[in-house]
């Protein structure tokens, strides 16, 4: 089973690096998010949709979604870009954009030379053999291009760029005081939200072990 989410607003998912209120001014975001951020989201809207936290905490949903410190047999796949039927996922990163038009092509996988000096200890390297200026992707690929990639198919895979899927933007905040009502000195920070578009939504495959 698939679970679509589609989004009301712009989105953030922060990554693990700390963000110390005073200390810094920029707040890091992951996008797509880690499949734990979803699994979490799902599982808690189950709970209220089951019953109540503290049904949750006495284990009455334990064999599906888990107790506090237990997991249970739900299982998520993803997650995954979904937009217009199409599913899409990260570029890997052993193919390069060659141009600007959404062209891409995988490293060789070839002997190591002589001149090749490291404590790599495998006979083979991946390089890029020719002389054309290379990039690397920062897009998607859709899943039919992925499972030729696999399968190592093809020469040439196209690119989906970021910009086809979401755009970025930046909000500035501050903090205040509570007594006041007044900003904090140095309390100003920045953080990008991600707005996805033309009917780009996150999902996930779920299923139960």
């Amino acid at each position: 089973m698939f679970i679509k989410i589609t989004p009301f607003d712009t989105l953030f998912f922060r990554t693990g690096r700390p963000f110390s209120g005073g200390e810094d001014t920029w707040v890091d975001t992951v996008f797509p998010p880690f499949p734990s951020t979803l699994y979490g989201a799902i599982r808690s809207l189950l709970i209220f949709h089951m019953g109540t936290i503290e049904d949750f905490k006495a284990g009455r949903f334990k064999e599906i979604i888990g107790t506090p410190t237990e997991k249970g047999s739900m299982k998520l796949k993803g997650p995954f870009l979904h937009k217009k039927g199409d599913i899409f996922l990260r570029s890997p990163h052993d193919i390069l954009r060659v141009n600007d038009k959404g062209k891409l092509e995988p490293l060789k996988l070839l002997k190591k030379p002589n001149l090749f000096i490291s404590n790599y200890g495998l006979e083979d390297i991946l390089v890029w053999p020719k002389e054309d200026t290379v990039d690397e992707s920062t897009g998607f690929i859709d899943m039919i291009e992925f499972i030729d990639y696999l399968k190592n198919k093809k020469e040439t895979y196209y690119e989906t760029k970021k910009e086809e899927i979401y755009v970025w933007e930046y909000k500035i905040g501050i903090a205040r005081n509570k007594a006041t009502g007044t900003s904090k000195e140095g309390y100003l920070y920045r953080m990008p939200l991600i707005r996805l578009l033309g009917g780009c939504e996150p999902c996930c495959q779920s299923g139960r072990s």
